[in-house]
This record gives structure tokens, C-alpha cells and sequence, in this order.
């Protein structure tokens, strides 16, 4: 997440085709702002605007790709990108849930699709060993449980 987020706010180096406009930008700040109000205590932390995406907590990152992301980023990117960082929160979701056996192959699928686009979108030379590792969550649950149960240990 933190990486597909610094690539629509920075855009690759020398490249500034997928970096997100200023007046979208703008317009997806206030989003967090205004969920501020409304998030719930649940959440270890409360939005903060993309201008502080350097000092971004994992918990953030998280929250935007399981929670308020599909919201706040549709408009706001390039739909490419929205519907690219969908394949990534709905695997993401499913691993999460308590269907994630059942649904296990869907998200594995979702996932495939994703690290395969990723090269297409950002470049070859991003597509690393931690983009192409996701794909091997899917195996990891039905080995261990839900992604909640072992990544915060």
C-alpha cells in the first residue's frame, strides 16, 4: 500500500503520468479530513491527509487499504489504478476475513492479477520480490488462519 500511494502522490522518477493532480490531490485530503469525524475508536489512528505520508504508521496504510480506500480513491486516482488497487484490498480482505479458506482460490486469483499488472502499470523494475510475494498469502492461510492471526505477532 505504501508503495502504490507513494507512486500516485511522487509518480515514478522521471515519470509523472500516474501521479495523482493537484486538485485531486486537494479533493482526497478533505475526504480524510472529514473521516476524521466519523471514524470509529476501533481504529488506532485517526486519518491523517496525504501530506504527512512520510511519517504514515503501518496501521494507516491498513486502514486505507481494507477500509477507506475504496472509498476516498475512486475519483481521486486514474481508474487503471483505483481498479488495480482493488484487486490488491479485496485479496486483502478476503485473507482477513473468517471466509478466507472457502474464498482462499478467489483471492489467490485477485492476487495473481494484481502482481501481474503491477509490472504493466508502475514498471518492471518495481514489480520486486515483496509485490511478487503476496502471492503467496493465500497458501500461508490455509496453513496458519486468517492474516490477522499471525502478521501482528
Amino acid at each position: 500500500m505504501k508503495r502504490l500511494l507513494e507512486f500516485w502522490m511522487k509518480g515514478r522518477i522521471g515519470d509523472r503520468s500516474m501521479r495523482i493532480s493537484e486538485e485531486n490531490k486537494i479533493y482526497l485530503n478533505k475526504k480524510l479530513i472529514k473521516l476524521k469525524t466519523v471514524v470509529s475508536t476501533e481504529f488506532a489512528r485517526l486519518p491523517r491527509t496525504l501530506d504527512d505520508l512520510p511519517h504514515f504508521k503501518a496501521t494507516e496504510y491498513r486502514e486505507i487499504l481494507l477500509y477507506t480506500g475504496v472509498f476516498d480513491l475512486k475519483g481521486s486516482i486514474k481508474n487503471s489504478h483505483y481498479n488495480h488497487f482493488l484487486l490488491l484490498s479485496v485479496a486483502i480482505r478476503i485473507l482477513s476475513s473468517d471466509k478466507c479458506i472457502s474464498l482462499n482460490s478467489i483471492a489467490y486469483d485477485l492476487l495473481i492479477k494484481f502482481v501481474n499488472k503491477f509490472a504493466l502499470l508502475y514498471g518492471p523494475e518495481y514489480s520486486n520480490y515483496n509485490v511478487h510475494s503476496l502471492i503467496h498469502l493465500p497458501y500461508f492461510v490455509r496453513i496458519y488462519g486468517p492474516l490477522h492471526t499471525f502478521t501482528n505477532n
